[in-house]
């Protein structure tokens, strides 16, 4: 029996899919119906196969959240998708475990299931990743671990990562990269900023407004109210 997680925005869709994958003999652990729960399900669970919806909601999609996925964690994404081109075909199978085009069928989703590996991911291993970001232009992917991150600034519907060296601009939210911070690296100390806790330097008073200064940077970071208690005892320990 394999644990799989179902990654669909649509009702009657994911509640159908659930439907054959059980009649099956395997375990749905969820159906996330946005990139953000998604994520949240494979970290929580570390599932055997995630049927990946290429148009799922949210600030990723499905393409992107296994790109970001890959950097992580090892799961099998099958993309199901109503789009048959060939371009988003070769994309699908180049990043994922396989592709299925809808209407799907019960012969469809069996096949899946049925050459995946027998035996569940250890999750020693599928966790070995998670202090790292993962970033991907036009013509490679890399990983940036945590530590080497000064801030990251929250803007629309991307972020601005500063490192020592350079910012990098990705497609991706503050909270998802709190949700995986298990060693607790960052702080949140604004809602569009967090910062790496071992970058803070000194908690600057400027006529009622407080702001961060950082020992790697000469940019100086907001505070908002809801976050100052939080830097004040961290001054203090």
């Amino acid at each position: 029996m394999k644990n799989v997680l179902i990654g669909e925005d649509n009702f009657i869709s994911g509640k159908m899919l659930k439907e054959i994958v059980e009649n099956l003999g395997h375990n749905v652990i969820g159906i996330a119906s946005n990139a953000e729960k998604a994520l949240i399900y494979v970290k929580n669970t570390i599932p055997d196969l995630v049927f990946m919806d290429i148009n799922l909601s949210g600030e990723m999609n499905g393409l992107y959240l296994t790109e970001l996925l890959s950097g992580f964690y090892n799961v099998n994404v099958v993309f199901v998708t109503i789009h048959a081109d060939p371009k988003t075909i070769t994309y699908a199978k180049k990043i994922g475990s396989g592709y299925i085009i809808k209407p799907f069928t019960l012969n469809d989703i069996e096949s899946i299931l049925n050459v995946l590996p027998k035996e569940k991911l250890k999750v020693e291993e599928s966790k070995k990743h998670t202090d790292i970001i993962h970033i991907k232009d036009d013509n490679s992917i890399m990983f940036l671990k945590y530590s080497d991150v000064i801030f990251i600034e929250s803007q629309a519907h991307s972020m601005i990562i500063q490192t020592k060296e350079e910012a990098y601009t990705v497609r991706n939210s503050l909270k998802n990269i709190l949700s995986m911070d298990e060693n607790n690296t960052f702080i949140q100390v604004h809602r569009s900023f967090i910062v790496n806790k071992d970058q803070i330097d000194s908690l600057i008073n400027d006529k009622y407004t407080y702001k961060i200064k950082l020992k790697d940077s000469d940019i100086l970071i907001p505070v908002s109210k809801k976050n100052l208690q939080k830097i004040k005892n961290k001054k203090t320990k």
